[in-house]
């Protein structure tokens, strides 16, 4: 009997011990987690699964197109996109694989613009070459003209250069739905040859619908 008691409670002490030990491990390893932002995790923002937009959140490129756009020229005439581009209500930021483009001059120039009843975000262009050789250029930078950006949003007639964790940089040009705001354009300057035009833009989200973006390039 002695010696059965002896080993349920050398047992027990074993379990206490190992269990201690755990909880140390776990503290150890908490205690050495790297965050960002101090301590504060960092909000991700990951393009949804197919099966998480459903056809109600869908929205046709051919009728947005229809309705033209919400931006003018320098001269007032009309922004006539030569392409069209839609997203959904999934909350997510996107890259716009705008195809193949040709360059020419030693720059290529893009118009950018909102579609008429659609709010909308311009982030950043991207250059790739076949070799994957990359030239970025954020909306906000000086490469970027015909508007003086607004610091707040509602302002009339105006891009608003808005702050946001999830965008380029945290920071990306919001154009709010029919509100009339000027084309704004981009110059990368690059050599000749052909590269893959990509759009950093956000697909739109339940509280403001979908979103939709104009382009032209040259």
């Amino acid at each position: 009997m002695k010696t059965v008691t002896s080993t349920s409670r050398l047992g027990a002490r074993t379990g206490t011990w190992f269990a201690v030990a755990l909880a140390a491990l776990g503290v150890l390893h908490c205690g050495t987690k790297e965050t960002p932002s101090g301590g504060k995790t960092a909000p991700k923002v990951a393009p949804p699964a197919a099966s998480e937009v459903t056809p109600s959140q869908r929205v046709s490129v051919a009728d947005v197109a229809e309705k033209g756009s919400d931006a003018t020229n320098p001269d007032g005439s009309a922004f006539k996109p030569a392409k069209v581009f839609v997203g959904d209500r999934s909350g997510a930021v996107y890259e716009i694989d705008a195809g193949q483009v040709t360059v020419t001059g030693g720059k290529l120039t893009i118009h950018i613009g909102p579609m008429a009843g659609h709010d909308a975000v311009y982030d950043y262009v991207r250059l790739v070459t076949a070799d994957g050789k990359e030239t970025r250029v954020e909306a906000e930078d000086p490469a970027t003209t015909g508007d003086r950006f607004s610091d707040h949003e509602g302002a009339e007639g105006h891009w608003w250069l808005q702050g946001f964790t999830a965008f380029s940089k945290g920071k990306a040009l919001v154009a709010r739905k029919n509100k009339r705001v000027p084309v704004v354009t981009t110059v990368v300057r690059v050599p000749d040859g052909s590269y893959r035009l990509f759009i950093g833009s956000f697909k739109g989200d339940e509280a403001f619908g979908v979103y939709a973006l104009g382009a032209t390039w040259e």
